[in-house]
């Protein structure tokens, strides 16, 4: 067990660990209430079992022991074994609670020290009439290192001399144990049993044999120098001791791990008695298997294990605290804030370390900052050194809070005078006084300055670089402009060479030259020598953020930024070639395949049992084209790898928009937020999803903006961040579960207001209000959304992800809301054509239905698609019937979210279903309208059985089922139309912005949309994916 633990694979899986200790404690109290509840109980087990897994992934092998008594406790209470009283339930809800105190208090520094848990531990066991819990139970040293080695060889016996030296020593073993046991001050058995014991270890040939057997040795020297006493737990281990001589010399003899973990243990329990410890065994002992730091301090050194999680915090403020200092003296005016709030939170923090002198030193730093907040104006190159200094003397003193040097009073006292005269003024004679310390300080605070600032000046004229740039590749005649570049890349050149970056002058020297050549050239640059400089001057901009922290890879900052591989490369282009506009509808699966649903973890969920669909024929050839397009050509094997990055990514953004909530003047959350949206741009645009990688760039280049400008994060912000990440979530479950992609347009816009700084009403932008009538507003979600207790939404027999049916549930409003503006669009003027924002609504509700296994929305979703796109194809207009026919299924569709809403399955709508698979795109006559008479489409239980709102009449009775497979999968290709048209020349396209900043792994720099949605006339079905 290394106290050092390593907390990077903790820190993955802590939250879910917790979610699931919070459900087993929810599960335990409604079973303590409810005693004849089973499924609570088997609930409780499940969940305590998914968390102990994840702790044993981990490698916390003393938590994983203490898990499984919490799992058997859990376990006795469900057979009955122990009594379902309020003690036995107690001990396992603060068993739960103690997991989840001693993990975080791993993640905040502590040392791996299970041990800690053993009081609750030994309750535990009681609990369930178990009295021999020991100590060894929860100590787990690292038994993979060895003892040193062996000065002289083992001893070769035959097998007849083996047999009686074996049995000799174990006689001279047990007489000596029982002498001990009447006698525990007789040293002369203690002497036996130790001899008896080196005895069996010198004729070991196995070294895990050996290493127990030397070990041992180990322990009866500690007990023979006093350092152990007659304990009950040190008298079992000498009879397990002899119980393993019993069995040397038998074939595949191997001590029992359990016994090697308690001899240490008593070992490091000798180690901390009376000093050091007086035998060399023992010091060698704790050494070979570093026993030191193993075991919990004792209680004067328990209030200083306290510290450790303050001195962590600290640091961490503290580091914060130095890059805004470095930031504003290097003219960065909106780092000041974040300065003085940090300066404030370690102000009331240090005392908890126990230090006076520490105290006051950060106490003055924290008044000096609010002093600069309230006169910006008075800060000057000595107060920024000066600051810095006392700054470097704080971070020393909290590395070394433990031992602090002798004279660090008089260091303080010194940088408090010198504090003081730079900032106030005030004259004090220790400010003229020295220490080499503090003047060490101060040259290496003059060299950070001094870097600090070429850094920021550096960066300054990068964004400068870049937006000249975008300028020009929107507009390739703003060539003087690019004149005007050269003393600007001058200057960064200077400065990497006085800082002795020649790699990066290099780079920059090859992006001069290509720039140089854009403003020589007499026609467009080639779109490669673009993306080239766009790479140059993101790895740039990388390595000098990288700078400000040290010594940098140059090779690494430019790695993420390195051009994609020729096949990747050719994805993606595929990817750009395809025509967003109209999007191909998606069917999952034909309706004759398994009722199985799809949820988007990508498990089945078993069927009921009921028919809901008959079988259908198979889909024609159109069909089966449309099904197997995607309106991007995405990478399936790099999908798998984007997926699993996006989930994480996300999560990164949640939890760094919490905290920059709480702290906005903090830029280092808007740091992690603007990266994760640069890694989703990146990854997406390398898999073929250009759109996603759109929309993340839309964003990423609002937070460069903000943090550019070193803005403080508002409202306006915190809403792009949100929408921006819901959205995400939402695509990544899509993608996840085959559903149809999105429009992401939403977010650009949004971004583009804030961009242009139109702060007020930023939300998802809204489709334009209908003409004349207002159409009935689609159903709000219902206030009973709460999921039940295992985090799910269940409608029939779909069981839903709380979380996803809430993005669902939003979604799906917004896109009826937009089917029923454009419907009255087109009441409104017969004339009005059907637009693609309906046919795109449509697509995407039918997707997110199936994405929820709500199967009859999903499948009248695909069939009105179909309809709209054949009626697509042709140049007139709906005409009334095929108008009031769409009118019929938004309002099925709607009426069918309604009943979700209340948790009620939704119907079948086969007959609508047949009726819009009839529409040919042609001016056939739609399907007659059976008699008024025949019958009602069945809506889900609570609804309203009367008409439609905009069609008075009741939905007629189902058509039969092979109507419904012929309707459904006569779906014509939008392909067919546009593949007749001749491609537009490069000349003749407007090149679209390419933005220069940071590019992430394998990311491409945007390219012109229009050039490549035209540059090919193949079907997406024939283009290599």
């Amino acid at each position: 067990m290394a106290t050092v633990f390593d907390i990077g694979p903790l820190t993955w899986v802590k939250s879910e660990i917790d979610s699931s200790l919070e459900r087993a404690r929810a599960s335990l109290a409604a079973f303590a209430v409810q005693p004849e509840d089973r499924k609570a109980i088997k609930a409780a087990q499940t969940h305590l079992h998914q968390a102990s897994g994840a702790v044993q992934i981990v490698g916390l092998e003393g938590v994983s022991r203490f898990f499984e008594e919490t799992e058997r406790l859990v376990a006795d209470l469900e057979s009955g074994k122990v009594a379902g009283e309020p003690a036995a339930f107690e001990a396992a809800e603060r068993a739960t609670r103690a997991i989840g105190k001693y993990l975080a208090e791993l993640l905040d520094g502590l040392p791996d020290q299970p041990l800690r848990l053993y009081p609750l531990y030994r309750e535990l066991a009681a609990a369930r009439g178990i009295k021999d819990a020991t100590e060894a139970d929860l100590y787990f040293p690292d038994l993979a290192l060895s003892p040193p080695p062996r000065e002289d060889p083992p001893t070769r016996l035959s097998a007849g001399e083996l047999e009686a030296y074996v049995r000799g020593q174990r006689t001279r073993f047990q007489r000596g144990f029982l002498r001990w046991l009447e006698t525990p001050a007789d040293t002369d058995s203690i002497a036996d049993m130790r001899a008896a014991v080196e005895g069996i270890e010198s004729m070991q040939r196995v070294p895990a044999q050996r290493a127990f057997w030397w070990t041992a040795g180990a322990f009866y020297e500690a007990l023979a120098d006093g350092l152990l006493g007659p304990e009950p737990g040190v008298k079992q281990l000498c009879s397990r001791i002899e119980q393993q001589m019993r069995r040397v010399g038998e074939a595949g003899f191997a001590v029992p791990p359990r016994v090697m973990r308690e001899a240490l243990y008593w070992i490091a329990r000798a180690s901390g008695k009376q000093g050091a410890p007086t035998g060399e065994r023992v010091r060698a002992a704790r050494e070979a298997y570093a026993l030191e730091g193993t075991l919990p301090p004792s209680e004067p050194q328990a209030d200083q294990s306290q510290r450790v999680p303050v001195a962590a915090a600290l640091r961490a403020q503290l580091a914060a605290a130095k890059d805004a200092w470095n930031k504003f003296s290097s003219g960065g005016q909106g780092a000041l804030a974040a300065f003085e709030q940090h300066t404030s939170t370690i102000k009331d923090q240090a005392a908890r370390l126990g230090s006076a002198d520490l105290a006051a030193l950060t106490r003055e730093i924290a008044v000096v900052g609010a002093y600069l907040m309230a006169n910006p104006g008075k800060i000057g190159e000595v107060v920024a050194m000066e600051v810095a200094t006392a700054l470097l003397l704080t971070e020393s003193a909290i590395e070394n809070y433990a031992a602090l040097p002798a004279d660090f009073e008089r260091q303080v006292r010194i940088m408090l005078a010198r504090l003081r005269a730079a900032a106030f003024g005030k004259q004090d004679p220790d400010a003229a006084q020295t220490l080499p310390l503090i003047d060490e300080m101060t040259r290496r605070a003059q060299e950070k300055l001094a870097m600090d600032g070429a850094i920021a000046e550096m960066q300054a004229n990068l964004h400068k670089i870049e937006q000249t740039l975008d300028a020009y590749f929107r507009d390739p005649s703003k060539t003087a402009e690019l004149g005007a570049l050269e003393p600007v890349i001058h200057q960064i050149d200077g400065a990497l060479k006085m800082l002795g970056e020649e790699e990066a002058g290099g780079a920059l020297a090859r992006c001069a030259e290509k720039i140089a050549g854009f403003a020589r050239a007499a026609a467009r640059p080639a779109l490669a020598d673009f993306e080239e400089v766009a790479h140059v001057l993101s790895g740039l901009g990388f390595y000098l953020d990288a700078l400000r922290h040290g010594k940098a890879d140059f090779s690494a900052a430019m790695r993420p930024i390195a051009p994609v591989a020729p096949e990747a490369a050719s994805v993606a282009t595929v990817a750009d070639a395809a025509p967003s506009e109209p999007p191909a509808p998606v069917v999952d699966a034909p309706a004759g395949a398994s009722l199985e649903a799809v949820t988007p973890d990508g498990a089945t969920v078993e069927p009921d049992g009921t028919n809901i669909t008959p079988p259908l024929e198979a889909p024609s050839a159109d069909a089966q084209r449309l099904r197997d397009a995607s309106d991007e050509a995405v990478d399936q094997e790099l999908l798998a790898i984007f997926l699993e990055e996006a989930v994480g990514v996300l999560g990164d953004i949640e939890a760094s928009l919490a905290k920059t909530r709480a702290h906005p003047a903090q830029p280092d959350e808007l740091t992690t937020i603007r990266r994760a949206f640069h890694t989703l741009k990146g990854s997406g645009r390398m898999v073929g999803l250009t759109r996603l990688g759109e929309a993340a760039w839309a964003v990423e280049q609002v937070m460069n903006i903000w943090l550019q400008e070193e803005r403080p994060a508002g409202e306006a912000l915190f809403a792009l961040i949100a929408h921006a990440h819901s959205a995400f979530a939402d695509w990544v479950a899509r993608l996840q579960s085959g559903a149809a992609q999105p429009d992401p347009q939403g977010i650009v816009e949004m971004a583009e207001r804030l961009k242009r700084g139109e702060v007020a009403g930023l939300e998802p932008a809204a489709p334009e209000a209908p003409l004349e009538s207002e159409p009935a507003a689609a159903p709000q979600a219902s206030a009973d959304t709460a999921p039940t207790d295992d985090g799910t939404v269940r409608i029939g027999a779909a069981s839903i992800s709380a979380s996803l049916f809430a993005v669902f549930a939003n979604e799906a409003r917004l896109h009826l809301e937009t089917l029923e503006r454009e419907l009255a669009r087109m009441a409104a003027d017969e004339s009005f054509g059907m637009r693609d924002e309906f046919v795109r609504a449509t697509h995407t509700l039918a997707g997110i239905c199936g994405t929820v296994q709500l199967g009859p929305m999903h499948e009248l979703g695909l069939a009105l698609e179909g309809a709209l796109l054949r009626l697509k194809r042709r140049e007139a207009p709906m005409d009334a019937a095929e108008r009031a026919l769409a009118g019929e299924s938004v309002q099925a569709l709607k009426l069918m979210y309604a009943g979700v809403l209340e948790r009620a399955a939704p119907g079948s709508a086969r007959e609508l279903i047949a009726r819009l698979g009839a529409i040919r795109g042609e001016a056939d006559t739609l399907v007659p309208r059976p008699d008024e008479g025949a019958g009602q489409q069945t809506l889900p239980a609570g609804l309203p059985q009367g008409p439609f709102e905009t069609r008075n009449a009741n939905l007629p009775t189902p058509a039969p089922a092979s109507a419904q497979a012929a309707a459904l999968y006569t779906v014509a290709t939008p392909m067919e139309e546009s593949a007749a048209a001749e491609a537009p020349t490069l000349e003749s396209l407007e090149v679209e912005e390419i933005p220069l900043r940071r590019a992430s792994a394998g990311s491409r720099t945007r390219s012109t949309h229009n050039c490549c949605r035209c540059s090919s006339k193949r079907p997406m079905s024939s283009r290599r994916r």
